[in-house]
């Protein structure tokens, strides 16, 4: 009789090494997710990997990006910058700039109401932090060049 309670006991024990092992894999998938979208630091602050102030940088818009296209790129940068775009940016157009300095191509929004087309010289400013709590301002056109 003894053996048998002992023989439960252990099994018992065995599984919950299979039971923690699936909760520890599901945080480690999702809590860096949830880390990545808003992560404050005590004090109030968060873990935003972006600039307090932007720099003016100069381009040429190649293309503009499809509204689907752009999500996925809003995604991707909130999860790299581990914070959140500002929401009065999101659903604003975005173009594909190729910069003068260093012929990278970057993402930057067009602000509402700019007349903005393809081969187009601009100036623009780089992600800074917005007002909000760990939410940021992403590239964003200021200005078109004149030739």
């Amino acid at each position: 009789m003894l053996s048998l309670a002992k023989s439960m006991v252990r099994s018992r024990w065995l599984e919950y090494p299979a039971i923690i092992g699936g909760i520890a894999s599901l945080l480690w998938i999702w809590f860096p997710i949830a880390l990545h979208a808003q992560a404050p630091e005590p004090g109030g602050a968060c873990f935003l990997r972006t600039p307090v102030q932007g720099r003016s940088v100069k381009g040429m818009i190649l293309r503009f990006e499809t509204p689907e296209l752009a999500q996925k790129n809003i995604e991707l940068t909130q999860s790299r910058a581990r914070g959140l775009i500002d929401p009065n940016y999101v659903s604003q157009l975005r173009a594909v700039i190729r910069v003068d300095e260093t012929g990278q191509t970057v993402g930057a929004l067009v602000p509402a109401g700019m007349d903005a087309h393809v081969g187009q010289r601009i100036t623009f400013t780089t992600a800074h932090r917005s007002k909000l709590p760990c939410h940021y301002i992403p590239n964003l056109i200021i200005n078109p060049l004149v030739s």
